[in-house]
Formats: structure tokens, sequence, C-alpha cells
């Protein structure tokens, strides 16, 4: 004989539902691993693209990417939402010392469809682009016995800071050099004619040198007679005003005398510089149409002159944009036609163009005048009663306009009366 458990009815149930609402144990999200691709130092101003695209979720999927830089000068992330964004590496500031790479830092934070979060940081060097100095010791020249020379290295040029100038004679009897470490040296030529050479090296910020040379011709001969000359147009219209300038005025014999010759019939202006002054502008206004040749002229102490012409011409203003407009009634009944003209068009700068908008949300009628033309008519009817607004405009060639505006007043007509 079997022998039971004695359970009783209530246990059992009880026993029963506490198996049922007994929790199903869930697996936890795990979080998604951000992943950076490594990468190599790059040259300042090369386009660089960050890769997180080898970023994982184990048990799911990657949802969004956020890309931000937290080291470093501040540089634009294209795409910084994407797997691979991209940007311009910075180009490094230059100083007196010498350049070093830049560290740029950037953060690369990756969610999964649960929200759940994963973070990687990676570093990049960006490294300084030397390019080599540009040495200019100045054009060959030639100057006088017993003269202060000026060499002059000045323009002189690198894509950081030059930290250092040297002159030193290569040719010649030694003269005695003075700022020879300056951009601007100086020096007193001697007393017969001779032909001098100097050097020039200049050093970047990166220690980085190059070098340049000028001939210095010393003659008792006066050096030849140089000069710059400006003007500032060439077409003018009547009443503008052409100024014209001569500058740089070296060699000949000083002091200058400069002239200016309009070319219209107008006084020659003729003016004597004063002793050291190289320089000179003068303005003038034409009062004439045509074409007119300027002629500036610079003469030395001993009459030798530097001269340039320069041919000017001068326009007629542009006549204002006109015209007249007709209209054969601005009160009609429904039905009736409007004939509208613009006319005596002058002026501006043909071909012309005409358009009429009737104001009754038809569409605008626009014409292009043919050369010589200078009217064009347009007839309408109005379908509806109302106040409306009739636009006539007439352009030209460089969209002068000139516009009328004209109220039109359309009515129903009477009713034929009874017989």
């Amino acid at each position: 004989m079997w022998n039971y458990p004695n359970y009783s009815l209530p246990g059992l149930f009880i026993m029963a539902w506490a198996l049922i609402a007994m929790p199903i144990a869930v697996a936890a999200n795990k979080p998604p691993i951000a992943t950076i691709a490594k990468i190599v130092a790059v040259n300042e101003g090369a386009l660089v693209t960050l890769d997180g695209s080898s970023s994982t979720d184990k048990d799911g999927a990657i949802a969004k990417y956020a890309w931000a830089q937290n080291k470093g000068p501040t540089v634009a992330l294209t795409a910084a939402d994407t797997a691979k964004p991209s940007f311009t590496a910075p180009l490094i500031v230059k100083t007196t010392a010498p350049t070093k790479t830049i560290t740029l830092g950037f953060k690369l934070t990756v969610t999964d469809q649960q929200n759940a979060v994963g973070s990687k940081t990676v570093l990049l060097t960006v490294k300084p682009v030397n390019a080599l100095p540009v040495a200019r010791a100045g054009s060959d020249m030639t100057v006088g016995l017993s003269k202060l020379v000026t060499l002059d290295g000045s323009h002189s040029t690198d894509d950081g800071k030059l930290i250092a100038y040297a002159w030193r004679q290569t040719k010649g009897k030694k003269v005695a050099l003075k700022n020879a470490n300056k951009a601007q040296a100086t020096f007193t030529s001697a007393k017969v004619n001779e032909e001098l050479e100097f050097q020039l090296t200049v050093t970047d910020n990166d220690k980085k040198t190059a070098k340049d040379t000028v001939l210095v011709k010393v003659s008792d001969a006066p050096p030849v007679l140089s000069a710059n000359f400006s003007l500032d147009k060439t077409s003018l219209l009547i009443g503008d005003t052409a100024t014209a300038g001569i500058s740089a005025i070296t060699g000949g014999v000083a002091p200058y005398t400069i002239k200016f010759d309009w070319g219209d019939g107008s006084a020659v202006e003729q003016i004597a510089l004063a002793s050291g002054v190289t320089a000179k502008s003068a303005s003038h206004n034409y009062l004439s149409a045509g074409s007119f040749t300027l002629n500036m002229t610079v003469t030395d102490a001993k009459g030798i002159t530097k001269s340039q012409a320069s041919v000017l011409s001068v326009a007629q203003p542009p006549v204002p944009l006109a015209a007249d407009f007709t209209l054969n009634s601005t009160a009609v009944l429904v039905g009736d036609q409007v004939l509208a003209t613009a006319k005596a068009i002058v002026g501006g700068t043909g071909t012309y163009k005409v358009k009429f908008e009737w104001g009754d949300g038809t569409a605008a009628q626009e014409f292009a005048l043919a050369a010589g033309i200078t009217s064009q008519s347009a007839p309408h009817n109005y379908a509806a009663n109302g106040e409306f607004s009739l636009k006539i405009t007439v352009s030209d060639a460089n969209n002068g306009i000139k516009t009328f505006t004209v109220p039109i007043s359309v009515q129903l007509a009477e009713p034929l009366g009874e017989c």
C-alpha cells in the first residue's frame, strides 16, 4: 500500500501559483564597443578622415555615432555623426622659435539600439611643413663715387618667420659694411670706379637658409634716370577726373622736374621738385569727348628725360532712359478694347524692352524691340468690370527702367431699354 504526503487542496494551489508567478531571468544589454582605426601623423593642411566603422555591439547594432574634438586647435568636423568624419589639419602658427608639432584629440561615442553607449579617444599628431625661405638681395645697381649705398634684403620672404640676415662682400675691394646682420646694410662707395658683389643669407625660424647676391657698380657717371609712371583710369566720361603720378625717381642728377601734358589743349603742368623729393601726382578734369594722349615726363638737372605716354578715351555721359505713353481710354466697358502705347523711347542703352501688365490677372505682354525701334503698342480687352491698374515698364540693355502706372475703370454696359 502506497503512502502519499498529506497535501491539502489550498496548499497545492499556492505552490502552483508560486511556480507560475516566478519571473524568467532576462539577459542584461551589453554596451557597444567603440573602436577607432589607427591614424598616422599628418602634415598641416592635409585632409584627414577618422574611422570608427569597426565599432561593434555584441548583442545588437550601432545606432548612432558622435565625434567631438577634445584637444588642440579647433577644426571643422564634417559628418561628425557618421562612422567616418573628416577635417582639414590646421595650419601651425609660426613664431621666431622652431616650429613644433601639435596634437589633436577626438572622442568617439557610439550608442546601441538600447541607448547604451561606449566611447574611445584618439590622438593625432600634426606636423609642420616648412618651405625654404626666399632671399632677395635687391636689384643690381649703379652708384656714384663716395656715395652712401643701402643694400636692401627686406623683401625676402618665408612661410614662417625670418630670424636672421647676414650680408657679406664676395667681390671687389673690401668696404666697411654697417648693420651686416640686418635686413638693410649700408656702406660708402669708393672714390674710384669699381664693381662690387654682396651676398645675403637669410635664416628662418626652422634654421633653413637661402642666399642671393646683388651687384653694385661704382661709377663716376651718373646712374641711368629711372621712374615709375601711373594713371588711375584710361576710360572716362566728360567731367571725370584722371589722376596721374610719377614716383620712385632715381638716377640722373637731382633735383628733378616733372611735367604733365594732358593732351586736350589745356595748359601743361610743370613742377620743379625740391631736393630729395622723388614723387609727384596731379589730377585733371576732361571737359570734352575724344581720345587724348597724356605725356608724363621727368627731367634731371642735366636735361636727361624719362617719359611715358598714355591714351585716354573720354565719352559723353549716357542720356537717362526716358519714354512717353498713350492710352485710348482710362474708362471703358466690359469687352471694349484698351490700346496702350509706350513711345518716344530715348536714352539709356539700346535695345529696349516694353512690358504691359494689365492688372486683371491675365499674363503680362512683353516685347523686345529691334535696334532703332522706339515705340510699342499692345491691345487688351477686360473681361470683367472693376478697378484695375495698368503698369507699363520700359527697360534698356543695362537694366535701366522707366515705369508708368495708370488706373483703368471697367464698367458693365447699360442694359437695353424696353421698346
